[in-house]
């Protein structure tokens, strides 16, 4: 009996043996098929970048603290120029940049603030007159900017300012209500000199109203916007760089520049009060300002790994011949009192090397 179990045992073990086999033989063979070669994809000769194009825009500042952080979580109002804006634009300095960005003013012959001949700014004559004044200041900043493609940028901000004054010199204006007017309402029509004798030159009354037009000007528009700041401004700055084609290494672009127009001056009117004030309700105006930038750029690589940089900017394209004024203030009449030379045309040729 136990013979026989024996050899059952040993021929059930060869016949799962055998079935093994032959399944092992039976299954089927994996042939595995070649690997794809991916495309081959030709990058930038010049910049290889891990993130997207963001042109002129930046996310992030350094200007609201000693850390890098997001614009948007700063408390004040911040506008970032990057490297590339200003290469573009082909800016040296401040005063170069400073006429592209919101809220900002340059002074002297390429600025873009209205500035005299002699370097002075006022547009009326103060005098010896000081007072103290509270000043509120409104405003609104936008910037957008847009890449339409890879290759070309686009920049955009526009600005809103209006300054309002109140609380306009107390201690004048209660001189003046207390002490002068109704010193002029009595002798205002005298001789300046010789009160006693017939009127030979300048009356009192016209000798004290000369040195307060001036505090007129000022004390009308009280409570309101002055009327001498341009309200608005807008600045827009594109460029694009060819990639294909024979002229592949070549990049075009431009910028405008766009100002609002203020008061340059105010006609004369006659108050009740026996005094001569400026008309702010109604002033002369100075026309808006265009101005106009053109940029042509070219890139190569030279001694192997060096990158060369050719550009040429043109700016203020609007004074092609450099001769053009503008009026910055005008007589109570509307003559012109005071003009200065609009920026003159600049041709600027920069090569940068890059190593």
């Amino acid at each position: 009996m136990n013979t026989r179990c024996c050899e059952l045992a040993r021929l059930i073990s060869l016949a799962c043996v055998g079935c093994a086999s032959l399944a092992h033989a039976q299954s089927p063979t994996v042939v595995k098929s070649p690997e794809t070669v991916p495309e081959l994809v030709e990058l930038s000769p010049f910049v290889v970048q891990t993130e997207p194009d963001r042109g002129y825009y930046s996310s992030q500042t350094m200007a609201g603290g000693r850390l890098r952080q997001e614009i948007k979580d700063t408390g004040s109002s911040i506008q970032v120029v990057t490297k590339q804006f200003m290469d573009d634009l082909g800016v040296t300095g401040v005063e170069e940049l400073f006429q592209y960005t919101t809220g900002t003013e340059v002074g002297g012959i390429m600025g873009n603030y209205r500035m005299d001949a002699d370097g002075s700014s006022s547009t009326q004559n103060t005098g010896t007159i000081t007072d103290t004044n509270d000043i509120e200041s409104r405003g609104f900043e936008a910037e957008i900017t847009f890449n339409p493609t890879r290759n070309w940028r686009i920049a955009c901000n526009l600005a809103k300012q209006e300054t309002i004054l109140t609380n306009i010199a107390p201690a004048l204006t209660a001189q003046l209500n207390n002490v002068w007017l109704p010193h002029l309402a009595k002798y205002g029509n005298l001789d300046w000199n010789l009160p006693a004798e017939p009127v030979n030159g300048s009356t009192t009354a016209q000798q004290v109203n000369s040195p307060l037009l001036d505090y007129h000007v000022v004390k009308g528009q009280e409570g309101r916007a002055q009327a001498e700041q341009r309200k608005w401004r807008i600045n827009l700055v594109s460029r694009y760089q060819v990639s294909e084609g024979k002229l592949k290494r070549f990049s075009v672009g431009g910028a405008a520049r766009w100002q609002d127009r203020y008061a340059d001056g105010y006609p004369l009117i006659n108050d009740p009060r026996g005094v001569v004030v400026p008309d702010v309700l109604h002033p002369y105006y100075a026309e808006a300002e265009w101005s106009f930038d053109a940029i042509l750029g070219y890139r190569l690589r030279i001694l192997g790994h060096r990158d060369w940089r050719a550009q040429l900017n043109v700016r203020n394209l609007q004074n092609w011949t450099s001769d053009t004024v503008s009026v910055i203030r005008r007589q109570p009449d509307g003559t012109i009192a005071r003009v200065r030379f609009d920026p003159p045309l600049q041709i600027l040729l920069t090569n940068t090397f890059t190593f």
